[in-house]
Parts: structure tokens; sequence; C-alpha cells
């Protein structure tokens, strides 16, 4: 945990896992059909070195771009642009995709 107040940090932490619950569910009613595991798991860290040691086990992973307009769907993000130049394992990354991470 950073350093200084913790409720501030616990705070942000609870209404980021909210937001993504809340994502999680409306893409469920979005996409219907069968239901896929979703765990949703928060890891203080780098992002892109935190999704790279979350993914040792797994193939293939999945990482969302933030792009947006024109050029931003031309470009990934910078954490979707290090997982794919440092990953150890096949990484997709949708087109179109709003920077959600499997």
């Amino acid at each position: 945990m950073p350093e200084g107040d913790g409720s501030l940090y616990e705070e942000i932490h609870d209404v980021a896992r909210q937001a993504v619950t809340d994502t999680v569910s409306e893409l469920r009613e979005q996409l219907g059909g069968a239901s896929v595991e979703v765990e949703i798991v928060t890891e203080a860290g780098h992002p892109a070195q935190v999704l790279l040691d979350a993914s040792e086990d797994a193939c293939p992973l999945v990482a969302g771009s933030r792009g947006s307009g024109t050029w931003g769907r031309l470009a990934l993000g910078s954490t979707s642009t290090e997982v794919v130049h440092h990953a150890h394992l096949p990484v997709v990354v949708p087109a179109g995709s709003s920077g959600g991470v499997s």
C-alpha cells in the first residue's frame, strides 16, 4: 500500500473494483451466450509487470488498448505496448478494445 492515508487508497481500490465488476456484468448482458468465468484481481505495482507476472500460467494474454479517435485506434496504450514487447507468451490486443485485460 502506498505511504500516507490508507483509507484513500482503500476507497480508490473499492471504486475501481466496483467499476470493473459493473463492466463485466454489462458485458455479460450484452454478449449473452455461454458464460465465461471472470476473476477480478487487484494488485499494486507497475501495470505491465503485474500483468506479465500474473500471466505466467496463461496462454494467451488478452490486453485491451485505451486508444481513442483515429490515432488512438492505430496505436496501443503504454501498458499494452510494454506487455507485447516483454511477454513470453502470445498476446492478443483486440481491435477497438477499450482497456480490459483477461
